[in-house]
């Protein structure tokens, strides 16, 4: 086994044609037809597997467009609940303070007013 098979593990199908390779050659077989073929084989191989890691390299940088677009998404999001936050505090301080005016008494009243229907006698 080459040292290049042996450093890198690769698919059964490209393990069966790189053997059928070697054999055909290690018979002797290097200018025949069975040579071309096997060697056609791996051509044909390696030119499948070069498609699809071109089809998935573009499908990576689709989703990494896609990640980046949901990224700015979310810190338009985030910044917008902060915002929300920070003026749903402003009225709840705004409604404390209120609240507590309402119940401090009021010192500028200095008589008490009864209101009702005045009795007939």
């Amino acid at each position: 086994m080459s040292k290049v098979r042996q450093k890198m593990k690769a698919s059964k199908k490209a393990n069966e044609l790189i053997s059928s390779a070697l054999w055909v050659a290690s018979c002797g077989l290097g200018n025949g037809a069975k040579y071309n073929t096997a060697r056609q084989n791996l051509e044909d191989y390696i030119a499948e597997l070069e498609r699809e890691v071109t089809v998935r390299k573009e499908h990576a940088t689709k989703l990494l467009e896609n990640i980046e677009k949901l990224d700015a998404i979310g810190q338009r999001q985030f910044s917008r609940i902060a915002e929300l936050e920070a003026e749903s505090e402003r009225f709840t301080v705004h409604s404390d303070i209120e609240r507590q005016d309402d119940k401090s008494p009021n010192d500028t009243q200095t008589q008490k007013f009864v209101y009702g229907k005045e009795r007939e006698e």
